[in-house]
């Protein structure tokens, strides 16, 4: 389900480890007909939401709710875009 490869998940975890309260950015693809609310009752916080794709982030803690949600198709991490040239 998640696209976060495992060695980042460890990397995370070891990072989480030492301070649990650490929030990761991530981009979670929701299945059809699921409602982006369906994520609140697991603490992930949302920034951005359109359709069944939504960004935010979340602890570590947040993200293995997250991989367990049946509402929840891919979890991706976050990154910063920048346009060609600059």
């Amino acid at each position: 389900m998640a696209k976060i490869s495992t060695a980042r998940w460890n990397e995370m975890e070891r990072i989480a480890a030492q301070d649990p309260k650490t929030q990761f950015p991530v981009i979670i693809t929701l299945k059809e007909g699921a409602s982006p609310k369906s994520l609140e009752k697991t603490g992930f916080r949302m920034d951005h939401g359109s359709f069944n794709i939504v960004s935010g982030s979340a602890s570590l803690d947040v993200l293995k709710k997250l991989r367990a949600a049946n509402d929840v198709d891919l979890i991706e991490e976050d990154g910063e875009v920048r346009a060609l040239g600059t």
